[in-house]
């Protein structure tokens, strides 16, 4: 995370990707990637929806799904593509 507040987020995606190979249960990882994915532009709306979807998977009742979910039903309603709702 810090790597992508220092305006690196190419470094941060490649820690968080080092860290899912570590401990492939960190949703915090899974949930950074999602927020990556959709930064980048055009949007990389599929592989962000496959990382949060793992959140989702394996913490259904933290706060990290439950802000997920929220952004998926304010994406759909701002008419970006569309997804899928949990």
């Amino acid at each position: 995370v810090l790597q992508l507040g220092l305006n690196d987020p190419d470094g941060a995606r490649e820690a968080w990707e080092k860290v899912l190979k570590i401990d492939p249960n960190r949703v915090e990882a899974f949930y950074n990637l999602g927020f990556y994915y959709m930064s980048q532009t055009p949007p990389q709306t599929s592989k962000a929806e496959q990382m949060w979807q793992k959140v989702i998977q394996k913490a259904p009742d933290s706060d990290m799904a439950a802000t997920i979910k929220m952004h998926r039903k304010n994406l759909g309603q701002n008419g970006s593509q569309s997804m899928k709702e949990n």
